[in-house]
């Protein structure tokens, strides 16, 4: 019993000494991410919309003969520009400036295999699904200032992070990195440019209900 209540007691000191440790710890990261505040900049911004390729597929099971599918691969990267001045006792980290690439980038074209390539059917099939890749594109077209208002207040939120020493700067322009994407603006956005592509995709559908092929197999 006497060993058990010495153990316990060792156990209780380190653990008061380590929340002591760990409370001086987070007041010294604290002042020192104060003191980065100081480097906090407006950065610059550039949007890129990126290229993208379109295929056509004829999957072995049968589709709708009156519809075909697209399938879109959306994309968004960020090339970021940090800077790092030295300030108390380490570095202070901080975006400078940020290049995004957002848009779509890759289309699939899926028609039924029961539509020869080169048929009528298949032109039109294709010719309805290349207005939804159309749909999908004006989407990131005419949300370009939208997006670059979502990029503009997210980067705004990433404040300068503290970096206790050079080796600690890849570390903290990995956490800045990871901070900007998840910042509420640009998962709005994401929300924001799929509701609106389905919109334009959904009246699309309802312009054309599968009236040019069915003219096609008159």
């Amino acid at each position: 019993m006497g060993i058990g209540n010495s153990s316990l007691s060792r156990s209780i000191h380190f653990a008061v000494l380590l929340l002591a440790f760990n409370s001086e710890l987070a007041a010294a990261t604290l002042a020192a991410n104060n003191v980065c505040l100081n480097y906090k900049t407006v950065p610059s911004l550039k949007i890129k919309v990126p290229s993208h390729s379109v295929a056509v597929v004829q999957p072995e099971k049968n589709l709708n003969l009156l519809h075909g599918n697209v399938v879109a691969t959306f994309s968004e990267e960020y090339e970021i520009e940090y800077g790092a001045d030295k300030a108390g006792g380490g570095y202070c980290v901080f975006i400078e400036g940020i290049t995004a690439t957002i848009g779509y980038t890759d289309f699939v074209i899926q028609i039924d295999r029961r539509h020869p390539k080169g048929s009528c059917e298949f032109n039109a099939t294709k010719e309805h699904e290349n207005e939804h890749i159309d749909a999908h594109l004006s989407v990131i077209n005419d949300g370009k200032k939208s997006i670059n208002r979502a990029l503009y207040g997210a980067a705004n939120n990433v404040l300068p992070i503290f970096a206790a020493s050079e080796s600690d700067i890849e570390r903290a322009m990995d956490d800045m990195e990871r901070r900007l994407q998840d910042q509420p603006q640009l998962k709005l956005l994401r929300q924001k440019l799929n509701a609106e592509q389905e919109i334009k995709n959904k009246k699309i559908d309802l312009n054309d209900k599968g009236e040019r092929i069915r003219q096609c197999m008159e």
